[in-house]
């Protein structure tokens, strides 16, 4: 039952994700991953490279779906300012509109999903997931990975996260 679940949400996230952004694929990920603000810089996810590794497409992959995000006035490359050699990526105003609206169908997917459940459920079953993303996330790629849609303002005490997680203590300065 449980694949089932995993499944279904899959599945309904990804269709309310792309029907926001009308594109397909790992879109709405790249959109939600550049407005990480500020701490995930620091790990390279606003350069083509990190942004690669976490949603999972190859490196010719994420140039052309960067190119295709600029095109549509999504995301703006800029020069680092520390490596002029570099380039970062950064959400336009468009750009951080249409994640707000992903990260709004974000929502309204995995409030459908828990609304069957009353409030004590809910609290049990954050207890239980909090348990399993933290023996998941035990690195900085994993964790990053897991979370590449996540609403970080509105996940409280978030298991990646949390500073007594031991990839924190590993890590002190990665941010989710």
């Amino acid at each position: 039952m449980l694949g089932a679940l995993a499944l279904a949400g899959n599945d309904a996230l990804r269709g309310a994700c792309e029907s926001t952004v009308n594109f397909g694929g790992e879109t709405a990920a790249a959109l939600v991953i550049l407005g990480y603000e500020p701490g995930l810089a620091s790990l390279g996810l606003s350069r083509i490279l990190g942004l690669s590794q976490v949603i999972g497409l190859s490196h010719a992959g994420t140039v052309r779906l960067v190119d295709k995000l600029v095109a549509q006035g999504l995301v703006e490359r800029e020069r680092d300012s520390d490596d002029q050699r570099a380039v970062c990526l950064t959400l336009s105003p468009a750009g951080r509109a249409a994640r707000a609206e992903i990260l709004q169908a974000r929502r309204q997917v995995f409030d459908a999903l828990l609304s069957s459940l009353s409030e004590t459920e809910q609290q049990t079953l954050e207890g239980l997931l909090d348990k399993m993303l933290s023996r998941w996330t035990q690195s900085v790629e994993p964790a990053v990975r897991i979370c590449r849609l996540c609403d970080t303002e509105g996940c409280e005490n978030c298991p990646v996260e949390r500073s007594d997680h031991p990839r924190n203590a590993a890590a002190p300065n990665a941010a989710h």
